[in-house]
């Protein structure tokens, strides 16, 4: 399948995929986890404690991953098909070569 007949989905699940799988995805969440962390902290210093600390960075986390693990597997079963479709095509070339190769 190319990329022209790709349907919304799916180009964004191969979207998601590229960026969750990319430094930037790492280094930009590692840095949303430092911040949280820091501001939770810092509000813990001047009293404003979060009576179950860090419960919605967990629900946050879980919703994350949640929603990317499946648009993560719907890319690469649409990798796996278009994976697919070229080596049957491939398979295909071959066999007419050998078909018009003279014995």
């Amino acid at each position: 399948m190319t990329t022209e007949h790709l349907t919304f989905a799916q180009r964004l699940a191969d979207r998601v995929t590229e960026f969750s799988g990319s430094w930037t995805f790492i280094l930009l969440f590692s840095v949303l986890l430092a911040v949280w962390f820091a501001a939770n902290g810092a509000l813990a210093l001047i009293g404003i404690d979060d009576p179950w600390p860090y419960i919605f960075l967990n629900l946050v986390l879980t919703v994350v991953s949640t929603l990317q693990g499946p648009v993560i597997l719907m890319s690469q079963n649409r990798q796996t098909e278009t994976d697919r479709a070229a080596v049957a095509q491939l398979n295909a070339k071959l066999d007419e070569l050998l078909a018009r190769e003279p014995r």
